[in-house]
């Protein structure tokens, strides 16, 4: 959904009121992505869902700053893995 949310802004222009708009969604997305990131549980869950994999967080996450999160998830999942 990030990917054609961004695609359509760009589409639209960023200044546009689409382009606003579709700015809106992206902040949401990015919110709720990151309240979810915060239990393990559901960072897991994206990580099994035959949709998607763990490059879901390598999209969603892309400055440098999130290698820890992206770090801490991806143990987490190995942690599970082995575990179960």
């Amino acid at each position: 959904m990030i990917k054609q949310v961004s695609k359509k802004q760009r589409e639209w222009g960023l200044g546009s009121p689409l382009g606003l708009a579709c700015q809106k969604a992206l902040d949401k997305l990015n919110e709720y992505y990151n309240a979810a990131q915060s239990h393990a549980h559901s960072s897991i869950a994206t990580i099994c869902d035959p949709w998607f994999n763990f490059n879901v967080f390598n999209i969603l996450m892309l400055s440098s700053t999130n290698n820890a999160k992206k770090a801490k998830i991806k143990s987490g999942f190995k942690a599970a893995f082995f575990q179960y």
